[in-house]
């Protein structure tokens, strides 16, 4: 059923796309995109938080693989909010770290903020 997750572009191009929003949401705390790409980016920042939470040497080598450097972060750095930061922040919640809530149209496009 791969038609559900065309997104109207090609896997390459989506696949980064959604690692630099993991990584951006990683850096900033939050981000605003479309409705359809933000779920796509929450389904994969639950797997990455749980994979921090478990905190081994190939979970940290399989969320590096994943996350990308952001202007306000090198990855270095980014990787070691994750594993410090945000993983002592939920490790006593089981899921559900993460919240798409539902902004204003524009240009005939619903928006919501990850």
């Amino acid at each position: 059923m791969s038609y559900i997750n065309r997104r109207g572009v090609n896997t390459s191009t989506r696949k980064m796309t959604t690692r630099q929003q993991i990584s951006d949401v990683f850096s900033y705390g939050y981000i605003i995109t479309t409705k359809s790409r933000g779920k796509l980016t929450q389904r994969y920042l639950e797997r990455m938080i749980t994979l921090s939470k478990r905190g081994t040497l190939a979970d940290r080598r399989r969320v590096a693989s994943v996350i990308l450097r952001t202007s306000k972060y090198e990855k270095d750095q980014l990787l070691n909010k994750i594993f410090t930061d945000i993983a002592k922040k939920y490790k006593d919640r089981n899921g559900g770290c993460t919240r798409l809530l539902k902004l204003q149209e524009k240009d005939r496009v619903v928006l919501s903020l990850v």
